[in-house]
C-alpha cells in the first residue's frame, strides 16, 4: 500500500469522523453526544477515533478551528484584494452567511456550542468566537475612520452585531 493510499485513507476516516459528530451535534447536543455513538453512526471503529483524535472535544476543537480559519483566509483575501470599508464589510458579511447556509447542521453546532460553558476553554472554540468578532472589530474601526459610518464603539457593536447575526441564523437553521 503507497503512502499516498494512506494518507487518502486517512483523510476519508477523519472526514467520516468530523461529519458524523457535526450530525450527532447538531441532533443530540455535546452532553449526550460520545465517541462510541461517533463510532456507531460512522460505521468505524472506536479506536480509529482515537487515532484521530484524543476526545469529542478534541473533534469539536478541530471543527471550530477550521470555520476560524476559512473566516481569516477569506479576511487575509480580501486585504490582499484591497477590498476596503464598506464593501469589505459587505464582502465579509455575504462570505460569514454564505458559509452557515451551505451547511445547516455545522451552523447549529457553530451557534449552540459556541455558547456551551464546558467548551469555552477549548482554543478553537476562542478563536472561532472571540477572534472573529476582532475581525470584524478591526472592519468598523477602518469604516469609521474613512467615515463611511459615523463614528462608533467598535468592540460593542461588533459584538452587537455579530450576537444579532448568531441569533437569527440560529433561529433560521432550526426553522
Amino acid at each position: 500500500m503507497s503512502v499516498h493510499s494512506i494518507l487518502w485513507g486517512d483523510f476519508i476516516v477523519k472526514t467520516r469522523i468530523r461529519d458524523t459528530a457535526i450530525q450527532l451535534l447538531a441532533d443530540k447536543g455535546y452532553h449526550d453526544m460520545t465517541i462510541k455513538s461517533i463510532a456507531k453512526s460512522a460505521g468505524i471503529a472506536v479506536g480509529s477515533i482515537y487515532t484521530h483524535f484524543e476526545n469529542k472535544e478534541d473533534i469539536i476543537d478541530c471543527l471550530f478551528e477550521e470555520e476560524f480559519n476559512k473566516r481569516i483566509q477569506y479576511m487575509s483575501y480580501l486585504d490582499k484584494e484591497n477590498i476596503i470599508g464598506v464593501d469589505k464589510i459587505s464582502a465579509y458579511l455575504d462570505f460569514y452567511f454564505d458559509e452557515l447556509k451551505q451547511d445547516r447542521m455545522l451552523t447549529i453546532v457553530l451557534i449552540r456550542e459556541s455558547t456551551n460553558p464546558a467548551l469555552i476553554h477549548l482554543n478553537g472554540v476562542k478563536l472561532f468566537t472571540e477572534q472573529c468578532r476582532v475581525c470584524f472589530e478591526e472592519i468598523l474601526r477602518d469604516i469609521s475612520k474613512t467615515k463611511e459610518i459615523r463614528d462608533l464603539d467598535p468592540i460593542y457593536s461588533s459584538q452587537i452585531i455579530l450576537n444579532a447575526i448568531r441569533g437569527t441564523v440560529f433561529d433560521i437553521a432550526l426553522g
